[in-house]
């Protein structure tokens, strides 16, 4: 009998100790065990040194009577931190890096966590995630804790529960999990292999621990999904739609209007005629509050400080190529020397084409290429170079190449790097606030740039790999505050903090001139519309003699009720969405749309065609909706369980 590794928490199975997955589990358990065993020992040396040093010091109590107070000091102190931070028999603090629903979220829990991703991923593709692929596999985790809990609250709230015969049944049973099914494929069919699963199975608890633990989790990730997967169901079995909601998103699907409307652009009516104060932008930004909210960031100045191969760099490295292309010419093992020297990847270095597909900076010079010629180095992009050997070459029509290439790239030296560094080292040294910064900057000719930093920004402007460098700006900095020397990757970077924005409402400041530019195409609205509303009735031809050259007349055929934008005018939500409340050679009233006031005439509507039963209709949009259902149920969850992100504190 299968015990699965991971039992969910509703079910209770007892086993014995001829279960063989149960003593898998059991191993997992023991190293956890193993691990407080180590963390006691290591408490027990602190104490075994503790006694040692202060048998050392009763030695020397009578020379050095203040050294010993403050070494006793210093010691107890030391204790004293171990006791409340490493004491392996009391609970370990971690960190709080975030808050779901109520629910606390440590920094121990989340790493645990990743370490498992991070494991799952190596199994995966054979190979450790970048820094780049380990952002979007802790922002893949991040997420996934949140829906966890906001899915095991709902779930335990509905009582809805996933069997240990359901977990069996997913793992091994006649309804195996998609994902497992596509980790069992068999390499001659295609097709999943229920037999190698099996085997895998059978074969799990001589298999190392991390497989074990990889198999713990994934189980448990199954009865996650499962209990997920139940919910959805159960809100989208929930959604009805009934005929008449039908025949209504049929209608206004199917139904389309001629429209003819008067246009009048704001830019028509000068700045100048509209009286402008500050209590209007206060009022306008008030007004709109929840369009202005920003979320917290940090301004910052900074200058860099490349890291580039310096003129000598390029001397000694042209140098090197030369002596490379000797030796490649001489070798007779032309795959196995290029996989050596290559800067790039080692199974790339060999390839075949014909005449017509040899790489381009062969092209030019094809009528001259010989067996056993090293072209090169060539220029390719800003510090890479490559040399071409024609390992073989067959007559014929066309012909053929066997061709070798070594890819070598121009780096700076470590004299070079030492040079930028004393730079870098020596400005950090010179400022300590945001005047003696840009004194400096100047001093030294160096641009300073600027950039707006939010917390979980993983580049600034252009430069990347900058996560130690944001976590100095929220954990550390203070405005005004000069920051030590980061180095990236092709750079050190200083900088100081020049503002911080708090999450909330804007700073009127901030969006002044938007504000400003709305606040005026309001007061140019009224103008217009005072203008306007005495001849609103009149034919149109009629307004547009009265009114002058301002205003424009339109024609459109054929706009949906899904339809944007209308010629002339632009973005036109306003006056579409009142077409379909108006009846043909029915007018509406003045529109103030975001570029300009309308005044709109329905010309004539076009109705579809009503079918004779609306079951396929009702099916048909009753799909929709239970798809849209399940996706903003969560979203309205998510948001209600008021999540709190510390991450940027740590990664």
């Amino acid at each position: 009998m299968y015990v699965p590794l991971y039992v969910p928490p509703t079910v209770k199975v007892h086993t014995t100790s001829q279960d063989t997955y149960a003593r898998g589990a059991s191993k997992i358990v023991l190293s956890s065990l193993q691990l407080y065993l180590i963390k006691y020992y290591i408490w027990q040396l602190y104490i075994d040194i503790f006694k040692k040093l202060m048998a050392l010091i009763g030695k020397i109590r009578e020379r050095t009577q203040l050294l010993v107070v403050i070494v006793s000091l210093g010691l107890l102190f030391f204790i004293a931190r171990e006791l409340i931070g490493f004491n392996p028999l009391s609970s370990n603090k971690s960190p709080i890096i975030g808050k779901v629903a109520g629910q606390k979220i440590t920094l121990r829990e989340f790493q645990d966590q990743f370490s498992n991703l991070q494991h799952s991923y190596f199994l995966d593709y054979e190979q450790a995630p970048s820094e780049e692929e380990n952002a979007l596999l802790r922002n893949r985790l991040w997420k996934n804790i949140i829906r966890d809990i906001v899915y095991g609250k709902l779930c335990k709230q509905l009582d809805l529960i996933v069997t240990e015969d359901e977990l069996v049944d997913m793992v091994q049973g006649d309804h195996i999990h998609p994902d497992l099914q596509a980790s069992f494929i068999n390499p001659e069919t295609k097709e999943f292999d229920k037999k190698t699963l099996l085997t895998y199975l059978q074969n799990l608890s001589q298999s190392g621990q991390s497989y074990q633990i990889y198999w713990y989790n994934l189980e448990r990730n199954l009865a996650k999904s499962r209990c997920q997967t139940k919910f959805d169901q159960l809100i989208s079995q929930s959604v009805f739609v009934n005929s008449l909601e039908a025949q209504h998103q049929f209608v206004v699907n199917g139904t389309s209007v001629d429209l003819q409307y008067l246009y009048i652009p704001y830019h028509t009516i000068k700045d100048e005629e509209v009286s402008m104060k500050e209590e209007m932008l206060k009022t306008y930004l008030q007004k709109h509050a929840d369009e202005h909210q920003v979320k917290e960031s940090k301004e910052i100045h900074y200058v860099t400080f490349p890291i580039r191969a310096s003129e000598n760099d390029q001397v000694d490295f042209n140098k090197e190529l030369e002596i490379l292309k000797q030796d490649f010419y001489k070798t007779q093992e032309d795959s196995l020397f290029a996989s050596v020297h290559t800067d790039s990847n080692p199974a790339l270095v060999y390839l075949k084409c014909t005449e017509q597909d040899l790489p381009t900076s062969l092209n030019k010079q094809k009528s001259t290429l010989q067996q056993r010629m090293v072209i090169g180095p060539l220029a390719e992009g800003a510090d890479g170079y490559k040399l071409y050997k024609i390992t073989k070459l067959v007559a014929g029509n066309p012909k053929k190449y066997e061709i070798t290439v070594i890819e070598k790239t121009l780096t700076p030296s470590d004299e070079t790097k030492e040079s930028v560094f004393k730079k870098a080292d020596d400005f950090v040294h010179r400022v300590a606030n945001k005047t003696q910064f840009e004194s400096q900057a100047a001093a030294d000719s160096l641009r300073i740039y600027s950039a707006k930093v939010g917390k979980e920004d993983t580049q600034i402007n252009h430069l990347t790999h900058v996560r130690e460098w944001v976590r100095w700006v929220y954990n550390e900095a203070q405005v005004g505050r000069v920051s030590p020397m980061f180095e990236l990757s092709e750079n050190y970077v200083v900088a100081v903090v020049t503002g911080h924005t708090k999450a909330g409402l804007v700073a009127l400041d901030q969006v002044r001139d938007d504000i400003k530019q709305k606040v005026l195409d309001e007061e140019k609205a009224k103008i217009i519309t005072r203008k306007l509303e005495s001849i609103s009735n009149d034919p149109f031809d009629s307004i547009v003699t009265q009114y002058g050259n301002d205003v424009k007349l339109f024609t459109a055929q054929g706009i949906k009720f899904n339809t944007t934008r209308l010629d002339g005018i632009g973005l036109a939500k306003k006056t579409i969405s009142q077409a379909f409340a108006l009846e043909p050679s029915q007018r509406s009233k003045i529109i103030a749309e975001l570029s300009g006031i309308v005044l709109m005439e329905v010309k004539q509507r076009y109705l579809p065609t009503l079918p004779v039963s609306w079951k396929d209709k009702q099916e048909e949009q009753a799909k929709i909706e239970a798809s849209r259902q399940s996706y903003q149920v969560i979203k309205a969850l998510e948001q209600l369980a008021n999540v709190q992100d510390y991450r940027y504190k740590y990664y």
